[in-house]
């Protein structure tokens, strides 16, 4: 089976999220087939200039898109693997020439939705162009793609309200196995904190400062907040009671001497990767609504769910003053079935397996 696989997400970069997620699912391919990889992240300022001049969200051009046909002129592809829902005029273009070939589309959440959250909800010229330009991508990759996955039941249905058409898959979002569960067992310091573990995107910034200055203050065990960027928080928001620092080399080690993870999270898209992360490491999570989405079915094995001050300081002063240790096999065992690699692959090798045998106009879902 050979595979072209199209992103926007730079899989070298895994301070953020997404190219941790992209990596993990690229790598993931690579394993079922021949997989190729085109990536269209932005370059300058002036190359998302061109993008909105020439009608698309940033930083897709025509530029790419020809170079796009270009590579499946060159090559047979059994399908084109889309891990993005912004590049709707590039499935456009590519079903105009090479309609045999299936295309597949990874939706990493609703753009539409994530685009007021990447401007605060703030309205401004840039604001109000991207959200049109990113409403209208979306809405042609759900036309001119044969097949589509969510993450989750709740963005499938948000993307059904919002333009009509309905997803063929559920495929939750993993990760690729970086920690080393021995070493999580056997360790037995005392020196444990509570960790909030992210870049400095608006979500992250928000819940961080939130919980720092409405939570950690009462807590039994000290706050760490870590992550690219973040130690821009330092000056107003680390006292007695929190730690912050920027860039982590060994996040391993991070997480390893974390009694237990935070994620206080109010707004965003999607699955959340940190919490993942956080299972892959062995660690109760307390988090927010937003922040469980998607994993509601494992929550009460997980951690808490926790949406006020009170509710956090609650929760993790009686899970601090237990006996629970660090390390809980039982959320571990969550990510291994659920949301490791090893999970995903079954999964994934089977949709494209139908997909490849099923060609451009096998999908079922309802329009």
């Amino acid at each position: 089976m050979n595979i072209l696989f199209l992103t926007n997400a730079d899989i070298k970069d895994c301070f953020y999220g997404g190219g941790k997620a992209a990596r993990s699912c690229y790598e993931l391919i690579c394993k079922i087939g021949k997989t190729d990889i085109k990536v269209i992240k932005k370059k300058t300022s002036l190359s998302s200039v061109i993008s909105i001049l020439q009608g698309f969200y940033p930083p897709l051009t025509r530029k790419e898109i020809e170079k796009t046909k270009k590579i499946c002129r060159q090559k047979k592809y059994d399908i084109v693997f889309l891990n993005t829902s912004i590049y709707g005029a590039a499935a456009k273009a590519l079903k105009k020439e090479f309609p045999e070939i299936p295309v597949f589309v990874m939706f990493q959440n609703c753009e539409l939705d994530y685009n007021e959250v990447r401007f605060s909800g703030k309205k401004s010229i840039k604001s109000s162009i991207y959200k049109i330009l990113v409403k209208k991508s979306e809405a042609m990759t759900l036309k001119y793609g044969d097949y589509h996955a969510a993450f989750s039941k709740r963005d499938a249905a948000r993307l059904k309200n919002l333009y009509g058409a309905g997803t063929d898959y559920i495929l939750p979002l993993f990760l690729k196995d970086e920690a080393d569960r021995q070493d999580l067992e056997e360790y037995a310091g005392s020196d444990s904190y509570c960790l909030l573990f992210g870049p400095n995107t608006p979500p992250n910034l928000e819940g961080a400062e939130w919980f720092a200055k409405n939570v950690s203050p009462c807590l039994k065990i000290k706050t760490v907040i870590a992550g690219k960027g973040m130690d821009v928080l330092a000056k107003e928001m680390q006292h007695e009671h929190v730690t912050i620092t920027g860039y982590v080399e060994d996040i391993h080690e991070l997480y390893k001497k974390a009694r237990c993870v935070c994620l206080p999270q109010f707004s965003g898209g999607g699955m959340k990767v940190k919490m993942i992360e956080a299972m892959m490491f062995g660690k109760t999570v307390f988090g927010t609504d937003e922040a469980f989405s998607g994993y509601e079915n494992d929550q009460k094995e997980i951690g808490f769910l926790c949406n006020t001050p009170d509710e956090f300081i609650k929760a993790i002063n009686n899970f601090v003053q237990s006996e629970k240790g660090s390390f809980q096999k039982c959320v571990r065992k969550i990510y291994e079935t659920e949301y490791s690699e090893q999970a995903a692959y079954s999964k994934m090798r089977h949709v494209l397996s139908k997909i490849a045998e099923n060609g451009a106009n096998g999908s079922s879902r309802d329009n």
